[in-house]
């Protein structure tokens, strides 16, 4: 199976017209951007843009730049004045190079962002049959210049200082990869359990991870495991899906999935 990328570059972050008293169509700062992936196979993914007041632009591409995108949305992020979006569609590419299966993307400097990809899938008696890898992407000729073979699956990561955290899911690998981003390097990896998600840093700088029913704290000064906190719910059939830190980092808000009520709890 194979899914390849289209990075879409967009200047209405921070951009405005020549004259200086301009101001972007839309508050982003004041509020969220919401990525919605789309239906499978369908390529129906957009961006909705919710402000602080409760007011939502269902589709902000279309908004700021007067066109659509057809394709399903992996993920979203800043740098700079562009946005980087990863859109999966039948063929696509950037400069030429392709990445394949690309799961999620960070700043890691102001020209420069990291991409999490599967690499090519396999079937599913050997689905993860490559390792997945970082691709690193350079903002300035808007070309890939490396890709970092990392553990099979490569899905969240999250940058503390020049260090960049990746986890992986689905093949029950049980370590964080770390890379230097000044070198683009693998530093070291951290033993934290099965199918590792990385959800965060809390208010004392404690990076959050959640893997096998429990979240694990590590402690990104020694890179080992300081805690563990077991997840308990009372529907089996209630699965976490998705977390996310408060806006002081004092609670983390969890997202089930209840596949037998079609439904999404939090």
């Amino acid at each position: 199976m194979k899914n390849s990328l289209l990075l879409i570059f967009l200047t209405f972050l921070l951009s405005c017209e020549s004259n200086k008293d301009a101001t972007p169509a839309l508050p982003y700062s004041s509020g969220v951007v919401v990525v919605n992936s789309g239906n499978f196979s369908d390529n129906n993914g957009s961006l909705s843009f919710i402000s602080s007041a409760g007011v939502t632009e269902p589709d902000l591409f279309l908004k700021v730049n007067n066109k659509s995108f057809t394709g399903g949305l992996s993920a979203y992020t800043e740098v700079g004045s562009k946005a980087v979006i990863l859109v999966h569609k039948s063929i696509a590419s950037i400069s030429g190079t392709e990445i394949e299966n690309p799961r999620n993307v960070i700043k890691v400097s102001d020209n420069k962002a990291y991409i999490t990809a599967w690499d090519a899938t396999g079937d599913f008696t050997n689905f993860f049959k490559n390792p997945g890898y970082v691709a690193v992407l350079d903002l300035v000729t808007n070309k890939i210049t490396k890709k970092i073979p990392v553990q099979n699956a490569a899905e969240t990561i999250y940058l503390v200082g020049r260090t960049a955290y990746i986890g992986n899911s689905g093949t029950g690998k049980t370590k964080l990869t770390l890379i230097n981003t000044d070198t683009d390097v693998i530093s070291g990896t951290v033993e934290v359990g099965a199918d590792p998600t990385i959800i965060g840093l809390d208010a004392d700088n404690k990076l959050w991870v959640y893997t096998a029913g429990s979240f694990k704290t590590v402690n990104t000064s020694t890179n080992m495991v300081e805690s563990t906190h077991k997840i308990t719910v009372s529907n089996l059939e209630k699965t976490p899906s998705n977390f996310s830190f408060s806006a002081k980092r004092g609670d983390i808000f969890i997202f089930y999935c209840c596949y037998s009520c079609h439904a999404l709890d939090s």
